[in-house]
């Protein structure tokens, strides 16, 4: 699966752009309220077992983004010239 951001990063001089997930408890709390809450149903009647990792994927990716959004990162590594 590729994630692509939905941002556009635009990176600093000297820097280099990496993406990441900030996982606050609040997010995690949502994350897990919204798995407790889901309808279980289509993924216990599905009796092929590729289509429940589907089910399940999906919507694991889809609660993490939701929740936990990539943010844009510009790191610039120090070097010592001393």
């Amino acid at each position: 699966m590729l994630i692509v951001p939905s941002m556009l990063c635009v990176r600093k001089v000297g820097a280099t752009i990496f993406y990441r997930r900030e996982f606050s408890s609040i997010a995690l709390d949502a994350i897990a309220k919204e798995l407790v809450d889901f309808n279980w149903s289509k993924f216990y009647l599905e009796t092929n077992i590729q289509l429940q990792a589907n089910i399940f994927y999906e919507l694991i990716f889809h609660l993490v983004d939701k929740y936990a959004p990539l943010v844009c990162v510009n790191l610039r590594i120090m070097t010592d010239h001393g």
